[in-house]
């Protein structure tokens, strides 16, 4: 399917681009790979697209010791993956983009796009003919979410391999807008509405992500299941991080594909923190785990059998992140 009509935009800084977006509107445009697929299917017809392509210093990737790990929200996925400081400093990342789509699309996507990943939902992400051939569901303009029945919030699932990596490990991302800047907590960029995922203001850019020292070299794990072990996003993920020190060991957890946003197990949590961990405590931490997330239907996929791979995932992961040697 051809794209939609657009002018092209090309700014030369992120003031310029931001200023643009406020202007004109439309889309910003990093690698492109979920922008395109959207416009192709006309579920995204901007007028405008904003590249940052042209402007410098949003790809680097940058390891400071005592301040933690940089990463420019314009670096490709592939350089991420293959980075010896990422690898070295939060192996779980590396893990978790390794698992992303393909070489091709790792080597064009990058870390900001992923991020900002929109939610996915087979009863939206279809072609104009199957939407107006049937009941629109509320994120293409309907009055109901068509994957949970009854609900008048959408429902469609946050499927990024990359934010619950970065939610577990603590990071903050920066975002600019004009000559301002703010710094905020990466969970907190997602609404938990499938029809608006992320709290960001059309003329706001992320532009860097930054891992505090604390959470590098972290014992950490990530674990996904999906039809085909690459090209396909998650059905469901989780992301693992056990923080230990002399008095405690305390434990984050956040499932993907199972909620509109990346979700932050903190029941489960709770029942590991400051435990010794045995695979008793971990069935358990699976199980509780199960337990903890909502409404996650959807018509492939209901919600017992994403409930118990989630419960299986939480378990494995864990163990992972108390065994002797490396977690992943």
């Amino acid at each position: 399917m051809t794209l939609p009509h657009f002018q092209y935009l090309e700014p030369k800084s992120v003031k310029e681009a931001s200023r643009l977006l406020q202007q004109r509107g439309g889309k910003i445009w990093g690698g492109g790979t979920d922008l395109l697929s959207l416009m192709r299917m006309r579920l995204e017809k901007p007028l405008f697209i904003v590249s940052l392509g042209a402007i410098p210093g949003l790809s680097f990737i940058r390891y400071q010791k005592g301040q933690g790990l940089r990463i420019g929200a314009f670096t490709p996925l592939a350089s991420i993956c293959s980075s010896s400081d990422v690898k070295e400093q939060c192996p779980m990342l590396a893990k978790a983009i390794e698992k992303i789509a393909s070489p091709q699309i790792r080597n064009a996507a990058t870390l900001g796009g992923n991020i900002l990943l929109d939610t996915k939902c087979p009863y939206y992400n279809q072609s104009p003919l199957w939407i107006e051939s049937g009941e629109r569901c509320l994120k293409a303009g309907g009055d109901q979410c068509l994957a949970v029945r009854g609900q008048d919030s959408c429902y469609a699932v946050w499927s990024s391999d990359t934010a619950p990596a970065l939610i577990a490990l603590g990071a903050r991302i920066k975002v600019t807008q004009g000559r301002q800047q703010r710094w905020l907590l990466i969970d907190r960029l997602y609404t938990g509405l499938g029809d608006r995922p992320c709290n960001i203001a059309a003329d706001e850019i992320v532009t860097e992500v930054l891992i505090p020292e604390s959470s590098c070299r972290v014992k950490a794990a990530y674990r996904r299941h999906s039809q085909r072990d690459v090209i396909d996003f998650p059905v469901v993920s989780v992301a693992v991080a056990h923080y230990s020190t002399k008095k405690a060991a305390d434990f984050r957890i956040v499932a993907g594909g199972v909620d509109p946003a990346p979700k932050r197990l903190l029941r489960t949590e709770a029942l590991l923190n400051g435990q010794t961990i045995d695979g008793n405590l971990a069935r358990q931490a699976g199980a509780a785990a199960a337990r903890e997330v909502g409404p996650i239907k959807d018509v492939f996929y209901p919600s017992r059998f994403k409930r118990e791979v989630l419960g299986a995932l939480v378990e494995d992961a864990i163990l992972a992140c108390v065994a002797d040697g490396n977690a992943d």
